[in-house]
Formats: C-alpha cells, sequence, structure tokens
C-alpha cells in the first residue's frame, strides 16, 4: 500500500519504506531506514519497532545523516535504548535527543538509558535539545544526569517529565545553582516530594537563564507550592 502523507514528514495509517510494510502508527519518513518491524511470537517478544544496524553505524561512525536522534514510542526496553544512546559517545553530529515514551512500557529493569544518557551528557559534545519523557529513568541516574549537566554548556532544553525524580530535589537544586546555559526545564510528574519541591523552587528562584519550567503534578503538600509548580514561560 502506498503511504499518505499527511504534514510534514510524517505518514498517515498504514506506513511502508522501500515497499515494505512498517507498522501502524505515525513516524517521520527520515526515520523508517531505521528500524525493521517484528511480530511478536513469529519474530519478537514483542511487536514492534527494533532499531537495525543502520542506525547504529550511523550514529558511532559520526553520520551527518542524524542531526536529530528521533527514537520516540518506539516501545523500547532499558538495555536497547542504553545501546542506542551508548553510540552518542563521541559523536558531534547529533544535537536534538528525541526518545520520550519507551521505558515505561517494560516492567522495572536495570536503568541502562539512564547510566547512558548521563555518560553522554558529561561529554564534550553538540546535544542542545533532550527530552526523556516517560521513560522510567530512576533517581540514581537522575542524579548521575543532575550532575552531569553542572559542566555541561550545550543542552539548553531538558523534558524529564513522567520520571522518578522523588529525593533527588538537592541534586537538580544543585544543577541549577551551576548550570548557566539551560533555559527550559519540565520536571511535570516526577514524584518529587515536598522538600524536594520547596529546593528546586528556590533554585529556580535564583536562576537568571531559565525561561520556561514546569513541574505540576509532584507531591508539594501546600497550596502555594502547588501553584508555583506550574511554572512559567517566558520564552
Amino acid at each position: 500500500m502506498a503511504p499518505t502523507y499527511t504534514s510534514g514528514n510524517s505518514y498517515a495509517g498504514t506506513q511502508s519504506f522501500e515497499g515494505k510494510w512498517a507498522g501502524t502508527s505515525f513516524f517521520p519518513e527520515n526515520t523508517l531506514k531505521y528500524f525493521d518491524f517484528y511480530f511478536k511470537g513469529k519474530q519478537s517478544e514483542n511487536t514492534g519497532y527494533m532499531p537495525n544496524e543502520l542506525l547504529f553505524e550511523a550514529l558511532t561512525t559520526n553520520s551527518p545523516d542524524i542531526k536529530v536522534l528521533d527514537v520516540e514510542r518506539r516501545n523500547l526496553d532499558s538495555e536497547t535504548m542504553g545501546a542506542i544512546i551508548n553510540c552518542l559517545l563521541g559523536n558531534t553530529q547529533v544535537t536534538e535527543l528525541k526518545i520520550s515514551g519507551n521505558v515505561s512500557f517494560w516492567s522495572e529493569q536495570p536503568d541502562d538509558l539512564g547510566n547512558a544518557l548521563a555518560a553522554v551528557l558529561s561529554e564534550k559534545n553538540n546535544i542542545t535539545s533532550v527530552d526523556i519523557g516517560n521513560n522510567d529513568i530512576q533517581e540514581e541516574c537522575v542524579g548521575k544526569i543532575m550532575e552531569a549537566l553542572k559542566t555541561n554548556t550545550k543542552v539548553k532544553t531538558l523534558n524529564m517529565r513522567d520520571n522518578f525524580s522523588r529525593g533527588r530535589g538537592a541534586d537538580i537544586a544543585d544543577m541549577l545553582n551551576t548550570n548557566k546555559t539551560l533555559t527550559s526545564l519540565n520536571l511535570n510528574v516526577n514524584q518529587l516530594e515536598d522538600k524536594d519541591c520547596e529546593l528546586v523552587l528556590a533554585a529556580v528562584d535564583r536562576s537568571t537563564t531559565l525561561k520556561y519550567f514546569s513541574a505540576y503534578n509532584n507531591a508539594a503538600i501546600s497550596k502555594e507550592t502547588r501553584k508555583k509548580l506550574r511554572g512559567f514561560n517566558k520564552l
């Protein structure tokens, strides 16, 4: 079946790439060649997309073909996501990470994704935008990511919605007190406790670079704190 175009570079309905069926979802056309579709039971434990060798090769060889790493909503487990992100070590071509909506579909597992991301953000590269929403990144790795961002001078946008930052308010605050590059931070639904929220909000108030901040649906007790967690948008 020939693909039907909507707006931009996305297919509507059944997708195909070079005549091969590629699943019933909506993904950018330029990403299709980096993934193969598998059927549960016949080819894989789960129905869905898996990255192929072309993706790993493009990332590890620093190919200019991938400026935006788009792995959103692929339902990949932490091991697979960790392997993909590890390929960014030494990569200077990728400027944006769109990797939301993967690990949260799986049962509890090691945080390969979080560890790999922390290592990448500790390196010198050209990544300026990171969307890791809805990936079940755990508290320990949140701390590692915040530590990496203390010295990172490239990342301007960080979307961490729907992860686990409980007890890491001090780490987030320390990062904000040190980092002078970040302009946008999303911490919605991160299980931040009341003390965490207070620490983060105090650091946000001190920040001279943040233009966008949001942290609603966390465990703040007071009405005033919950109101402040709605954040602001000065972009």
